[in-house]
């Protein structure tokens, strides 16, 4: 049963996002409001002030952290310079008329780039959903959940996400077979979103001249879009030439890689002067983007050091206790942490743990995809998600405004996610 020690845990937890949304509510800055919920947790699960300044610190030579941020400021990079040069809404007005269904148009490009693994990827796709319904009955908020949800699609199914790899691992199970039992979630994930955030009338204007739609031949739409097939392409041929020469690498570096590729090859195509690329890498956004991935990871680090998910961890006696056990920690990891590893990372040791204690280690497939479902509920209604993050303050919207319109939705993804393990467990019982 849980114990009042993890209620009280999860009180704590619970007063420090009131914090965070307090400063939020009143329009201070992002990353401001997430630091000062960093320091109120800290403290409130018996950190010294020393502590928790350390792990301000800390965060400041994380490597995950520094290659985000790096990475986070090579996809604005690469944004900034198709914007400037109007490459990126040449590719979209190219696409278009391949792309006859307005809803199709919306999804497309958050979908392609929900297929790179990386933390803040949702940016990449702003700008392109953007163009899309510039002139059309979207206002920013509704772009902005589009953007958001549409980005995430795959996250539980796709092999490339480090937290996927993370749960195959730690669960002992093969890529190949969570992959082949995960994949109708990403079908229950497209619908969802289309219910929420597509119905209705969606008026998308089309470029036209004399009356007819422009059709580009495909190939000069296919140039357009180089450099962001060389961003998506770019990171399995690094990894792969990495491996080949022997060279130590990691998802990161080979993304880092094809990016700067990516901006190269932009460059090179709309032949921008170099002079033109130090005010779009020091601009006041990019500035504003790295405080706030310093701010996520330094939440995260604090939650860590003060021992914020152990708190909230009692004992599991029973399959009942254990399912409580299996919702909430995945849930409140990924909300505090907004991110798949994360989540992964910070419960499931616990959870495998406690399957194997209970003779359960048979079961454990369905119980770590209803581990992930939990998960994910967590870090979609996550207000610290960077995607989300990232994508609010692209379109400048509310942030309390447009996550309250998340929730629903990301609960509606949970139970249909919930019935299909059930039906997994009980019907098929799918066993390792």
């Amino acid at each position: 049963m849980i114990t009042t020690a993890t209620l009280i845990a999860l009180g704590k937890v619970l007063l420090s996002f009131c914090i965070i949304l307090f400063f939020i509510y009143k329009h201070r800055v992002l990353w401001f409001a997430i630091l000062c919920g960093a320091v109120a947790i800290g403290l409130l699960f018996g950190l010294s002030p020393l502590a928790v300044a350390s792990s301000f610190f800390q965060t400041t030579y994380d490597a995950r952290f520094l290659s985000l941020g790096v990475i986070v400021v090579a996809i604005l990079l690469l944004s900034s310079v198709q914007e400037a040069t109007g490459q990126g809404q040449r590719l979209v007005a190219g696409l278009t008329p391949y792309l006859r269904s307005p809803r199709l148009r919306l999804i497309f490009f958050p979908a392609l780039i929900g297929l790179l693994p990386m933390p803040g990827g949702a940016i990449f796709s702003c700008p392109m959903v953007r163009d899309i319904a510039r002139g059309s009955n979207l206002n920013e908020g509704k772009q902005t959940l589009i953007n958001y949800w549409f980005r995430h699609i795959w996250e539980i199914f796709w092999p490339l996400y480090p937290g996927y790899i993370l749960a195959c691992t730690l669960g002992d199970i093969p890529f190949s077979l969570l992959w082949k039992y995960t994949w109708p979630i990403v079908i229950s994930n497209i619908m969802v979103g289309i219910l929420f955030f597509l119905r209705g009338p969606i008026d998308l204007p089309e470029p036209r001249a004399d009356g007819g739609i422009i059709r580009q031949p495909l190939r000069n739409v296919l140039l357009e879009g180089l450099p962001l097939l060389v961003a998506v392409l770019g990171m399995p041929i690094f990894s792969l030439a990495f491996s080949v020469a022997g060279v130590a690498s990691s998802v990161e570096k080979s993304f880092l890689c094809s990016l700067l590729s990516a901006v190269a090859v932009a460059c090179m195509q709309t032949r921008l002067p170099l002079r033109r690329l130090p005010p779009l890498l020091f601009s006041r956004g990019t500035l504003r983007m790295a405080l706030l991935i310093y701010a996520i990871y330094t939440f995260k680090d604090v939650i860590l050091n003060a021992g914020v998910i152990n708190s909230l961890a009692g004992v599991a006696s029973s399959p009942p206790a254990l399912l409580c056990f299996f919702f909430l920690l995945p849930l409140v990891s990924g909300f505090l942490t907004g991110m798949m590893a994360g989540f992964v990372g910070a419960s499931f040791p616990l959870l495998i743990g406690l399957l194997n204690q209970m003779d359960l280690a048979d079961d454990r497939l369905t119980w770590i995809i209803f581990a992930l479902a939990a998960g994910n509920l967590g870090q979609m209604a996550s207000p610290l998600h960077s995607c989300f993050i990232v994508t609010v303050e692209f379109f400048h919207t509310h942030l309390l405004s447009v996550w309250r319109r998340v929730v629903i939705p990301s609960l509606s993804q949970f139970f249909i996610a919930c019935l299909y393990t059930a039906f997994l467990h009980f019907i098929l019982q799918v066993k390792v």
